[in-house]
């Protein structure tokens, strides 16, 4: 059986990773298939001079196999091909389709090197979905295989991961902006929406909307609408940052307008945040509430807690009835408790507990920066004021270091 080397590079690295997955060392690999060390490392090296025979029986012992199957492996590059194109382009209505494809072909075969190529195409349509507690846990254990994955899952699977990294610091330290983009094509503009992404997420504002920007104009040329969409949410969220609500407020309208948005679409939706935020800041709190009322009717939405907030501090300003008493019912969590802060009196005890508990750890991360600035803002002040200034100069760095102040 004549086999690339690079197949075998593929599956030594395999064996390599269930080894250490399992905490086998190679000595006590070698023991339990009664070979000698020095061959279990040459397999894990892919070395030409290791026998196939040596790698199945491996393989088997960590309860996969190695066949080759040229059908499958088309089959898998046709699959592989669809799910970029629905990553790329968010057709979202072809991943139902695609993941019981894919569900079959891996009930049918645990065929080693395809099988992880299954899994990776598994994670990306999972991401697509907001299955975000499922991405996690596959990325952690997926991660150590990104090396034998085929290209264009690769591309797949840097986004994905590098989305965990910048979030919730998982998976292994694969870093975008560093990585060589042989495998990804300039002029579809998804390698500038890409590093525009993570220049938002890395609070370098100024690279992020040039990348964003020469990625619309690419996008736009390539009829990828979708995309165009998410460059333009991004510009926003970093123009409202810069407390730019005009701009924001009249872009956004400008936007729904243009592309036609359905008023049940996710982007809709984000946009419709926009508006509502932006006409807060300009004082406009009748349009806000309006805007805000509508959005809460979506109570499954991931931020709707924050969107209740907002439409709380609309009917304060303008002065209509709320149930103060309810923030005492309210449990307190990472998702309410910006409801109870804005509804408690500033000289309960707890206030400035809460915010040192639920605010600070989460002010960088947090996607409502200028909320959680305010009050974190107010904490320094309390310190200040109560002579507290070890824990002064400690949330002073953070927020300098945040806000990018020199």
């Amino acid at each position: 059986m004549v086999v690339k080397s690079s197949v075998k590079q593929k599956l030594g690295h395999i064996i390599k990773i269930n080894r250490n997955l399992r905490g086998f060392s190679q000595q006590k690999l070698s023991k339990s298939i009664i070979y000698n060390q020095s061959v279990i490392s040459k397999v894990e090296r892919g070395h030409d001079t290791i026998h196939m025979m040596l790698y199945i029986k491996l393989l088997k012992y960590f309860k996969l196999n190695y066949v080759e199957n040229t059908k499958l492996e088309d089959t898998i590059h046709q699959i592989t091909e669809e799910v970029y194109e629905v990553f790329l382009y968010l057709k979202n209505d072809k991943i139902k389709g695609l993941m019981g494809r894919i569900k079959t072909l891996q009930q049918e075969n645990r065929n080693a090197i395809y099988h992880y190529d299954l899994l990776v195409l598994e994670l990306v349509l999972l991401f697509l979905l907001s299955e975000h507690d499922k991405c996690q846990e596959m990325i952690k254990y997926l991660s150590n295989f990104y090396t034998i994955c085929s290209e264009t899952c690769q591309l797949c699977f840097i986004y994905v991961n590098n989305y965990y990294i910048v979030r919730y610091q998982n998976g292994e330290n694969i870093n975008i902006l560093k990585l060589n983009d042989t495998y990804l094509d300039k002029a579809d503009g998804f390698l500038d929406y890409i590093y525009g992404w993570c220049y938002y997420h890395d609070f370098n504002y100024s690279k992020a909307i040039f990348y964003l920007h020469q990625s619309i104009n690419k996008l736009k040329k390539n009829n990828n609408i979708y995309r165009v969409i998410r460059c333009e949410i991004i510009i926003n969220e970093i123009l409202l940052l810069d407390k730019h609500y005009r701009d924001v407020y009249e872009r956004t309208k400008q936007l729904i307008e243009e592309y036609q948005l359905l008023n049940n679409n996710e982007d809709y939706l984000k946009l419709m945040f926009h508006l509502g935020y932006s006409a807060y800041y300009l004082k406009d709190y009748e349009q806000a509430k309006n805007y805000f009322e509508q959005l809460i009717r979506y109570n499954t939405l991931p931020d709707y807690h924050f969107y209740k907030y907002m439409y709380v501090k609309c009917l304060d300003k303008l002065n209509l009835d709320i149930n103060y008493d309810i923030s005492y019912r309210l449990k307190i969590n990472k998702e309410n408790i910006l409801m109870i802060l804005y509804l408690h009196k500033l000289q309960d005890k707890k206030y400035y507990q809460w915010i040192e508990d639920y605010i600070v750890p989460f002010m960088k991360n947090e996607y409502y920066k200028t909320e959680y600035q305010y009050y974190s803002l107010m904490l320094l002040d309390y310190y200040w004021m109560n002579k507290k200034y070890r824990k002064y100069r400690k949330l002073n760095e953070q927020i300098h270091e945040i806000l990018h102040i020199s």
